[in-house]
């Protein structure tokens, strides 16, 4: 749901505040990347972009060898993004 709320293409359905504690609470139970990665979407929606950009490369860090034909090269998008001062809308 942080995701969502922190990422959507839609204005009316992101809530930055809301994406943020709800990233916290879920990275507070279990430190995975995808946690990490809602954590650094839910920091760039409310403009807070140096640690949007620190979690996203902590997101990148743990993220499984196995799982990089499906995530890497978004994930640095995602990162690139952050870096430049801009917030990642999801492309669903």
């Amino acid at each position: 749901m942080a995701w969502v709320l922190a990422s959507s293409p839609e204005a009316k359905c992101r809530d930055g505040g809301e994406a943020l504690r709800l990233a916290k609470k879920a990275l507070a139970i279990k430190d995975y990347s995808i946690t990490r990665n809602a954590l650094a979407a839910a920091y760039a929606e409310i403009g807070d972009f140096d640690n949007a950009v620190e979690e996203q490369k902590a997101a990148i860090t743990k993220l499984n060898p196995k799982w990089n034909k499906i995530y890497l090269k978004e994930w640095n998008d995602q990162l690139q993004s952050y870096e430049q001062g801009k917030p990642w809308r999801d492309h669903y």
